[in-house]
Formats: structure tokens, C-alpha cells, sequence
């Protein structure tokens, strides 16, 4: 069952991976935008082997442990993105009301340039770079499972 949830959690953050938030937005540096690639392509490499570790894992106590781990991870990192995404409208509204109520969007603003906010190209990608170190090694571990890699239809390109 947690298999499931992991596959339709990782179709999510492909979609949000690869949305037109940060194509459009431009927010993201290029080695931001390299880090959330690489993440994507880590994704992409796990969910090749998803199906067969949800065949297995009954049999298998030590699969089950790293399907944990990788739910774990994926949650993490859908956790990043819908941070990061409430941030940008955030920060949209600020700038949309920032003639509306100057003294309003001037406090709530500082908080973006003191870096306290995941809109800072810097922390997001340590963030993502966190993250993505976290899911390559659970993606790594899969060698020791001899799976059997499942072609999708289905995928998201950040370019």
C-alpha cells in the first residue's frame, strides 16, 4: 500500500517539478534549476522500479524498510516544493499589494531579503541538494534488490 502512495506522491512532484510556476517565474538560478533536474532524474530512476518492489515486498522485510525510506524522502521533498511554490505566491501577492499598503508589504518583505525565506536561490538549492543526496541513496540501495526496471508511459521534462 505505502508503494502506491509513493508512485502517485512521485507523479505529483514530477508535475510540480516540471510546472510552469518555475518555468514562467524565472525564480529559479541555474544551479538551482540544475538541482531540481537532478532530483527529477533520481525520481525517474526509482519509479522505473517501483512496480516490482510493490510485487515483492511482502516476501522481502528489508524491502519494506527501504520503501519506508523512500516514502520518507519523497514526502520530504514534496514538503520543499509546496513550500517553496506557497512562497513564490506569496511573494507574488506581496509585490501585486506593494502600492496598495506600502508599510504592510515593506515589513513582510524584509523577511525575504534577511534569507529567511526558501525563495533565496542559495537555501533552496542546499535544500534541494539535502534532499536529493537523501533519494539518490535510497535510489542507490535499489541495486541490492535486483529489481526489474518498468518502463512508463508517462513523464515530465523540466526542459
Amino acid at each position: 500500500m505505502a508503494e502506491a502512495v509513493v508512485s502517485a506522491l512521485m507523479e505529483v512532484l514530477f508535475q510540480k517539478i516540471a510546472s510552469q510556476i518555475f518555468e514562467k517565474n524565472g525564480l529559479l538560478g541555474g544551479s538551482t534549476k540544475k538541482e531540481m533536474l537532478n532530483l527529477q532524474s533520481t525520481l525517474s530512476t526509482i519509479q522505473a522500479v517501483l512496480q516490482d518492489a510493490e510485487d515483492r515486498q511482502m516476501k522481502e522485510k528489508a524491502l519494506k524498510n527501504w520503501l519506508v525510506k523512500l516514502k520518507d524522502s519523497v514526502y520530504e521533498a514534496d514538503d520543499l516544493l509546496d513550500d517553496y511554490l506557497t512562497e513564490l505566491l506569496c511573494h507574488k501577492v506581496i509585490l501585486d499589494d506593494w502600492k496598495a499598503c506600502y508599510c504592510v508589504s515593506y515589513a513582510v518583505t524584509s523577511l525575504y531579503t534577511n534569507g529567511m525565506s526558501l525563495c533565496s536561490g542559495y537555501r533552496m538549492k542546499l535544500k534541494l541538494k539535502e534532499i536529493g543526496e537523501k533519494l539518490e541513496l535510497v535510489a542507490n540501495e535499489r541495486a541490492k534488490f535486483h529489481f526489474k526496471d518498468v518502463v512508463h508511459q508517462k513523464g515530465f521534462s523540466c526542459e
